[in-house]
């Protein structure tokens, strides 16, 4: 973690590169969070649709068989990664005095990354939200959906995005020891957030 201080004001990021790095180690943890009590409850008619894809796959043609869920799985994925930066700014958006004229969103190139970015100083209680919503939204509702009701896919879905909220979570941590009323500003140009004193 970074921690640049100036007069007014300081700086708390991470690089990208350790962020990534964070994210593979958590990949598991947040798989087998979700999975072990998706089995406990749902383990024998799983084990019995598996065996039923299974045969499909390999006595119908593979590629036929896998072609529609590669396509809708494509398509849910690239919608979520962009409500995923949707939710976000809608999570800032009440904070802001602006409101959409203090949201960007775009797209990193160089490490194939979309970004939200809030334009304006916020208190850390509503960074926060805005930091956290997208993993619920998209990753902790639609897992605990597919645990309740055995529907595998949103389980599936649920497992991805949590784990796509995972340098959420790191800068929630990171971000933990401030106190609620204090104003940060989103970096422009990293992970992190400047705080305002």
């Amino acid at each position: 973690m970074a921690v640049h201080h100036d007069q007014h004001q300081y700086e708390i990021s991470l690089p990208l590169e350790k962020v990534y790095r964070i994210a593979m180690i958590l990949l598991p943890v947040v798989f087998l969070l979700y999975l072990l009590p998706y089995l406990v409850f749902w383990y024998k008619p799983f084990a019995a649709k598996l065996v039923s894809f299974t045969q499909a796959v390999f006595s119908r043609g593979g590629f036929m068989v896998l072609r529609p869920y590669l396509i809708k799985g494509t398509i849910s994925i690239v919608a979520g990664i962009v409500l995923h930066e949707l939710l976000h700014g809608l999570g800032w958006l009440f904070f802001t005095r602006n409101k959409f004229r203090s949201l960007s969103f775009g797209f990193m190139i160089p490490e194939l990354a979309p970004y939200a970015h809030c334009k304006e100083p916020l208190p850390l209680y509503g960074y926060r939200i805005g930091i956290l919503l997208p993993g619920i939204i998209l990753g902790l509702l639609p897992a605990m959906y597919g645990i309740v009701t055995g529907s595998f896919t949103w389980l599936c879905y649920g497992m991805l995005f949590t784990w796509a909220a995972s340098g959420d979570l790191i800068m929630f941590w990171q971000i933990r020891n401030l106190g609620s009323e204090t104003m940060v500003m989103d970096h422009p140009e990293k992970l992190g957030c400047i705080v305002l004193e």
